[in-house]
């Protein structure tokens, strides 16, 4: 009785979430052909291509893949330009101290997003996006391991790696997403359903089964293992498997008590017969993976629902993400946005009309060039005409009369606008808000002579391209950024988010493994750089240099100011806060620096009236050599003078007086 209690409800939410997936096709419908044919004009799917002429030309522009390309490369260019992108802060009200959110950002923006190459994956979501107007991506917590055997000859090197145990990007395909196209978030909507194919061997992995643990016992006063203990837990999250088995001689007794307890009717049973035949075929099951609300229990809850072949419930189970806004593990990004509406629209989409136009037109003056040189002719089989139908100088035609052959008249090439391309191109440029300098033309007619013309004309053409940037940016990366450190808190521990830290700086900043993930859970707000919602940060960091530099040539001003408080608020304008602390020296340091440095200035000073003093000294020294050897000189010239005088006196016999 159990067991029909549980099939019963499991066909109930097989019929409550495929309901829901006819309900959501239907209102899609309308737009899945410009889907299509968007991807076909960016692809060059040209046998798929709606066309509105058919003629031998068969010319189909590649201006769509250059547009989109040209669009993808400038995102990402803005988006993803500085490492990291972006960074979290505590709101007003979330009192948290600094280190916890250099933790988070160090982790999420330097380890993580580098870890599950979210760079590469939004970059196909994103050109997805501006192909179809809509894209959408999954967001799984995804753990896999995986037996590698390095060296085959010794047995010792088997190991069990795990490969994968992280939150991911994964864009999927538009047409495998199913949700109510009148919600314009897929949150509001009463289901989300992804629709894919897995082989059986891949689920039978994950089938529930009981496996044998074996957990450390650890001395709580020591922190010391000091035994071991093996226990039975719960693995994997698949069952039914058994009914979705293809066997040759017909249906296994499980399949059979499943059938009969159900009471299939005769359609049922050639479904479920034909869903197996079918999975042999292929090799692969067909899984709606259906989350939303219903009531497990007598109470109503967000569960996810895997359906196998569209007849067997292998998974029915309350969902285990925990979120606060973003429930369901899917994020809908957007070009265009339309109201109240799940899908937007994209410049490739718009301006498919535009693209059969163009491709009308250079096929339509192709042919008529074409037909101009190589006329259609008329052949009278009584002349016994024999031509190979090639026109060429100096060729021989034989046959009965001159008359045998008649040109068609060709059609003339004046009514043909040989500017019609140029036209529509230009309207395809002003569709996707490109001047011909963005896109690098060489058409000196289409370049501004002066730099501020041409910066007029780019800082007009960048106003959609930053709107398409804060979409991209509120709708995509900063919710994902919220589901991924929300998944951090439910299946990370202390030990990966500490993993950015070497142990000297650990020790330093006070953590050790037994914090609890609790302490380190804040409320918070992302900011991308790559975002002009910064220009106010801007503001401030110019505002702060402008500042330092002018109080800094003020020596009354400058001695005034925190220069340590100062400095660290500039690093915040800057977005590198995390650094301060590799920057600056502590306090302690500082004072005795500072005492040094006055001891060996007190020194210095020392030494300096020393040396002044001996200076002095040495020019005192210097200045009475000199007296006195000028004085020296004086005395012998006296005497010299004398003598001088006492000759003359004596040769004369006068006196001199």
């Amino acid at each position: 009785m159990e067991k029909l209690e549980r099939y019963q409800q499991e066909q109930d939410a097989i019929e409550h979430f495929l309901g829901l997936k006819k309900t959501y096709s239907d209102q899609r419908q309308p737009y899945e052909d410009a889907w299509q044919q968007s991807l076909d004009a960016v692809y060059m799917r040209d046998d798929n291509l709606t066309k509105v002429y058919e003629g031998r030309a068969e010319v189909n522009s590649p201006i769509m893949k250059w547009k989109v390309q040209g669009i993808v490369s400038r995102v990402m260019k803005i988006l993803f330009n500085s490492i990291p992108i972006a960074r979290i802060e505590p709101t007003q009200d979330s009192k948290m101290h600094d280190s916890v959110i250099d933790v988070w950002n160090r982790f999420i923006f330097e380890k993580q997003l580098g870890d599950i190459d979210f760079m590469d994956a939004y970059r196909l979501f994103f050109k997805n996006c501006a192909i179809q107007g809509t894209s959408v991506a999954k967001i799984p917590q995804i753990y896999e391991k995986r037996d590698i055997t390095f060296f085959p000859d010794d047995e010792e090197s088997d190991t069990e790696m795990v490969i994968k145990d992280n939150t991911y990007f994964e864009p999927i395909l538009l047409t495998e997403f199913y949700s109510d196209v009148n919600k314009y978030s897929p949150q509001d909507s009463l289901a989300n359903i992804h629709t894919t194919a897995i082989r059986y061997e891949d689920l039978k992995k994950h089938e529930k089964r009981k496996e044998k643990s074996t957990f450390e016992m650890v001395d709580p006063s020591t922190g010391e293992v000091v035994g071991y203990e093996e226990k039975m837990e719960d693995v994997g999250k698949y069952h039914n498997l058994d009914l979705i088995v293809n066997n040759e001689g017909g249906y296994s007794p499980q399949q059979q008590d499943y059938i009969e307890l159900l009471g299939f009717n005769r359609t049922a049973r050639t479904a479920f017969q034909k869903a197996l035949r079918d999975q042999k075929k292929s090799g692969l099951v067909r899984i709606d993976e259906c989350y939303g609300k219903y009531f497990l229990d007598g109470e109503e809850r967000e569960v996810i629902c895997t359906i196998a072949n569209g007849n067997v419930v292998i998974q029915l189970e309350e969902s285990p993400f925990r979120h606060k806004q973003y429930v369901r593990p899917f994020i809908v990004g957007k070009y265009e946005p339309i109201p109240n509406c799940l899908y937007g629209v994209s410049n490739v989409v718009a301006g498919l009309s535009l693209l059969r136009e163009l491709n009308a037109a250079r096929s339509q003056s192709r042919d008529a060039n074409t037909q101009s040189i190589f006329p259609m002719t008329y052949i009278d089989k009584t002349r016994n005409i024999n031509w190979d139908k090639m026109w060429r100088p100096n060729g021989i035609i034989e046959g009965q009369g001159s008359n045998g052959i008649t040109s068609i008249i060709n059609p003339s090439l004046a009514n043909v606008n040989i500017n019609d391309t140029a036209i529509i191109q230009r309207d395809i440029d002003q569709l996707f808000s490109l001047s011909p300098v963005q896109e690098g033309t060489s058409d000196r007619t289409k370049i501004p002579q002066t730099k501020g013309a041409t910066l007029s004309i780019i800082a007009q053409n960048d106003m959609p391209l930053n709107e398409l940037i804060n979409l991209q940016t509120n709708e995509v990366i900063k919710p994902f950024i919220e589901i991924l450190y929300e998944r951090n808190i439910t299946f990370k521990d202390v030990s990966d988010l500490l993993s950015v830290y070497s142990e000297e700086q650990l020790a330093k900043l006070g953590f050790t493994n037994n914090i609890k993930m609790q302490n380190l859970y804040f409320d918070f707000n992302t900011k991308v750089l790559g975002n002009l919602e910064l220009s106010n940060e801007i503001a401030h960091q110019n505002g702060y240099m402008n500042f330092l530099n002018y109080a800094s040539s003020i020596p009354p001003l400058a001695k005034r100011i925190n220069w340590q408080e100062v400095g660290e608020k500039l690093l915040a304008a800057f977005g590198i806060k995390d650094d301060a602390n590799n920057i600056f020296l502590d306090d302690e340091l500082v004072a005795q620096t500072d005492a040094q440095m006055a001891q060996q200035q007190q020194q210095a000073m020392q030494q300096a009236k020393q040396m002044e003093k001996q200076e002095r000294i040495e020019q005192k020294i210097e200045d009475i050599d000199k007296y006195k050897a000028e004085k020296q000189i004086d005395l012998e010239a006296k005497l010299i003078e004398d003598n001088h005088e006492v000759m003359v006196e004596k040769l004369t016999g006068q006196k001199i007086a």
